[in-house]
């Protein structure tokens, strides 16, 4: 038998079955990617809705309802603004979020940046301006 090394690059672990190392194969199983660290739960007093986000390595998904523009809906609110306001604080008047990351459903705060919508647009691949 040879002993190689966990399927996800940068991981150095023992594989153990399926190409994954113990700790990879688990999340997989459980989450359904190797990148899942861990799902926060509902605790009293918190916004019901973290049981809708997975924290990730970077990013942290919304899995709950999506707009037609792919981010994350809770209750008619764009749920990064949601996550933003009660982690960072409020959005100042006339700015909008910017993922910097691109990812639409992410609402981890430490990937948005309040900008104009001006230079949130500026910001935008080309592909998706055109």
């Amino acid at each position: 038998m040879r002993n190689s090394t966990c399927q996800l690059p940068g991981c150095e672990a023992r594989h153990h079955s399926g190409g994954w190392c113990i700790k990879h194969l688990r999340r997989v199983q459980r989450h359904g990617s190797p990148h899942v660290v861990k799902q926060i739960p509902y605790q009293d007093g918190q916004w019901p809705s973290w049981s809708h986000v997975v924290i990730g390595e970077s990013c942290w998904l919304w899995t709950g309802p999506l707009n037609p523009g792919g981010y994350g809906t809770n209750g008619g609110r764009l749920a990064h603004r949601v996550v933003y306001e009660r982690l960072i604080g409020q959005i100042p008047a006339g700015l909008t979020l910017d993922h910097l990351c691109r990812v639409r459903n992410c609402v981890n705060p430490q990937h948005l940046e309040p900008v104009t919508i001006a230079e949130n647009l500026r910001r935008r691949p080309a592909k998706a301006a055109a």
